[in-house]
């Protein structure tokens, strides 16, 4: 499992070489991604690598922040 975390950053890096933009997710649904897939028994997702071209804006929305006092009481 250590090493397939090594593994996907090689991968997103090469993908980033060739343009593309990754992003890896954890906590799928695993009964679904298997009968989806057709993935066999004996294989163990661990995780799933969204991959495609970015946004020329970027993926970011404008930022709200609130005030500081409105959430932390000082003592």
């Amino acid at each position: 499992v250590k090493s397939t975390a090594l593994a996907a950053q090689n991968l997103m890096l090469a993908f980033q070489s060739h343009g593309y933009a990754t992003c890896p997710m954890e906590g799928f649904d695993e009964v679904r991604l298997r009968k989806t897939l057709s993935i066999p028994r004996q294989a163990l997702p661990i995780m799933l690598l969204a991959v495609g071209k970015q946004d020329e804006k970027g993926v970011y929305n404008p930022r709200l922040r609130f005030p500081l006092e409105q959430h932390v009481t000082w003592l």
